[in-house]
């Protein structure tokens, strides 16, 4: 008998306890709401599970799971949208980037035409075009003097030709006219002994 009524004690004083706890999670729930939805994420992931261990309260997080759900969605979709945005402005910068490189590569090609002069085909900086014509120049002047040179000593040495031909053929003249000369007098000489022999 004596056993009976501590068991029934016991579950009287159980029930009790039990009743007490579910009144206060009752009371507690629209508190624990409130803090369940307040902050990040993890921080609602964390309330979650520490209020899981006891069983009482997991019908009141049963309970807002679905606004849990909408919150980590909302969440998700924010993130979406975010990398979304964030892929949009990568791709306009990198468009940048492309625009800005094709301009700067144009602007070298500008400055490298803008420096350098088409020759013969071929693309010179301005300096090393102006050291090849001057260098044409000075070869081209160099061969003129030469060239000048030698028609000076050609021509002189033409005229110095001419002239001893002249001399020549003035020598060779005056030695024609004193064999004439000698010819006629050795004629006339032999006409004069012909003569003689004749009247003798």
């Amino acid at each position: 008998m004596f056993f009976i009524r501590k068991y029934i004690a016991i579950l009287i004083v159980s029930i009790l306890t039990l009743s007490t706890v579910k009144a206060q999670s009752t009371v507690a729930e629209p508190a624990q709401q409130g803090k369940i939805f307040a902050g990040t994420i993890e921080d609602q992931f964390d309330v979650l599970l520490r209020n899981t261990y006891p069983y009482e309260s997991f019908k009141g997080i049963r309970d807002n799971l679905p606004r849990f759900k909408k919150n980590t969605l909302d969440s998700l979709n924010l993130l979406r949208e975010q990398i979304k945005t964030q892929y949009i402005t990568i791709e306009n910068q990198e468009n940048s980037v492309d625009s800005l490189k094709q301009a700067l590569t144009a602007s070298n090609k500008l400055i490298s035409e803008a420096n350098g002069i088409n020759f013969l085909g071929m693309t010179f900086d301005k300096g090393n075009y102006h050291t090849i014509v001057w260098s044409i120049i000075v070869v081209l002047l160099v061969l003129l003097l030469f060239f000048i040179q030698r028609y000076k000593s050609n021509s002189q040495t033409a005229k110095d030709s001419r002239d001893t031909a002249d001399e020549i053929r003035d020598e060779f003249e005056q030695h024609r006219k004193k064999a004439m000369e000698r010819e006629q007098k050795l004629k006339r000489d032999l006409q004069d002994e012909l003569n003689r022999a004749a009247r003798g």
